[in-house]
């Protein structure tokens, strides 16, 4: 039972039109992951049984207080690292390509992939003859070690910083993802470490997903970001930085959009096709 955890940065300016704190504290509920560490406390329960209403009306919460497992200067970090390696040059990125759907590990340029919610080969074919693909680069980090499916690292000294960097922070997001499912089965009314034994392998995916700037008429032809869609997986956390651009369905095929307004040391969760 994977997770999919994703970092977004965007290199240009954003015009903000962000909502006051209020509002956007009211786009997502707002659950605090510290109940969830210390099972014996009585605001644990409740918390559980908060984070799954959240899940089964509209499938995305905002996550905060979870500084004792990832420290807030870790993300910074995380971000930088990000950064610094999509300033690679587009050689060095490519020499780093993922080897097929199969491995998910490995670096995707921009154009090579297309998100779709698209379900039968149908809709695939239609959709591959009226939209472009995604504006978007990415790199794909899994489980360590994992043979025929091994990480794709850059060789030099910074890549080596990368690499622990990338390390760390994917065992760290793989120990909350184990405290978040056992709030989930506490909230189904089932024992604590009932998903214990899908999600101690860390079968995750770290994504760090960077959008470059685009000139004038690069959306032409039905390109974008990302189009809508589910993830995979139990559930998703999203960093993102300061500069927005996600929505999320308000319910679902509801066609209402809402904007969820980036909120610092806030992570969106979202529930993943196998939830």
């Amino acid at each position: 039972m994977a997770t999919t955890t994703t970092t977004t940065t965007s290199p240009i300016p954003h015009l903000s039109t962000a909502k006051s704190d209020s509002q956007a504290a009211s786009a997502l509920p707002i659950i605090p992951l510290e109940p969830l560490l210390n099972p014996s406390s009585p605001h644990c329960l409740k918390t559980a049984q908060t984070l799954l209403s959240a899940f089964r009306t509209s499938g995305f919460f905002y996550l905060t207080d979870y500084s004792s497992l990832i420290p807030y200067p870790q993300v910074q970090t995380v971000f930088a690292q990000s950064e610094k390696f999509f300033a690679r040059s587009q050689e060095q990125k490519d020499q780093l390509a993922c080897s097929g759907a199969d491995a998910n590990r490995g670096y995707l340029r921009m154009g090579r992939e297309k998100v779709s919610s698209a379900r039968t080969a149908e809709e695939i074919a239609k959709e591959r003859q009226g939209m472009g693909e995604d504006m978007k680069e990415t790199i794909e980090i899994g489980r360590e070690g994992e043979e025929g499916n091994l990480n794709r690292w850059p060789g030099d000294d910074d890549g080596v910083v990368f690499r622990e960097t990338m390390q760390g922070f994917f065992l760290k997001c793989k120990d909350m993802h184990a405290v978040l499912m056992r709030g989930i089965a506490l909230g189904m009314g089932l024992g604590a470490n009932f998903f214990d034994e899908y999600v101690s392998d860390g079968d995750n995916n770290l994504r760090l997903l960077h959008y470059p700037a685009v000139p004038p008429g690069g959306f032409e032809g039905g390109r974008m970001r990302t189009a809508a869609h589910s993830d995979y997986g139990s559930v998703t956390f999203l960093w993102q930085d300061q500069r927005g651009g996600l929505q999320v369905e308000k319910g679902n095929g509801s066609g209402e959009w809402i904007d969820v307004e980036p909120r610092e040391g806030y992570i969106v969760v979202n529930a993943g096709d196998g939830m």
